[in-house]
């Protein structure tokens, strides 16, 4: 919302069908985010667990916000996130 606020053009992917109502009428919606992700400027990832279609995207060399198979396993595994937090002094 900030970034259409800003005068971006923003397109939005919900992959949960039930949610796909949400911002109805704030900004554009796509049901093929790989065919949007192919034309923008950049992706970006808000939710954990499509660390594998993020790193897909960046393979292609597409610019990619967020997401990855190691976001997925900090989020997932809190043991191993516990252990980078430590290791990185927090």
């Amino acid at each position: 919302m900030q970034m259409a606020q800003e005068g971006h053009q923003v397109m939005l992917y919900i992959k949960e069908k039930s949610s796909r109502h949400l911002f109805e009428g704030l900004v554009w919606k796509t049901e093929d985010w790989e065919a949007a992700a192919q034309e923008a400027d950049f992706t970006v990832f808000d939710v954990n667990g499509d660390g594998e279609r993020a790193e897909k995207l960046r393979s292609k060399g597409l610019k990619v916000w967020g997401g990855g198979r190691l976001a997925d396993k900090l989020e997932n595994d809190r043991m191993f996130g516990m252990e980078v937090m430590k290791r990185g002094g927090l």
